[in-house]
């Protein structure tokens, strides 16, 4: 008999709501690229310390991904947030059900989050950088 995860099926509220922060994430992220391009320069780094820029990112994400994942499991139910915080507590009882479900599913759970904190985070840095003459022409 085949493994159907719990939660497969979604209202078109859900679905809607799983899009619509997935997408933010995603301008979120673009313009964080698009800024760094910009301002690579003007800041000077040089690569070793652009590779250790990169190294405490990945660790400070990782941590923040389990601080994050710590806190549905112990905190938030699925009388508030629904299917998303259901999905995430499902792995832990099954295990395989969570490659059963769709990509876009699975980003969305960290999406909406790291939306609102990275975008906070990235508007302030744009906001109150002070930039070299080059970049407000």
């Amino acid at each position: 008999m085949p493994t159907i995860p719990f939660f497969k099926h979604a209202t078109l509220r859900e679905i809607i709501i799983t899009r619509l922060c997935c997408a933010a994430d995603a301008v979120v992220i673009l313009c964080c690229a698009i800024y760094l391009v910009e301002c690579y320069h003007a800041a000077g780094l040089r690569w070793p310390w652009l590779i250790v820029a990169l190294l405490i990112g990945y660790f400070l994400a990782d941590f923040f991904s389990g601080l994050v994942h710590w806190a549905v499991d112990t905190w938030l139910d699925e009388g508030v947030l629904g299917r998303g915080i259901a999905m995430t507590r499902e792995h832990h009882t099954h295990p395989s059900h969570v490659l059963l479900y769709e990509f876009l599913d699975q980003a969305s759970l960290g999406a909406a989050p790291s939306a609102v904190v990275v975008g906070i985070a990235a508007a302030i840095t744009a906001l109150f950088t002070r930039f070299p003459r080059s970049l407000t022409r």
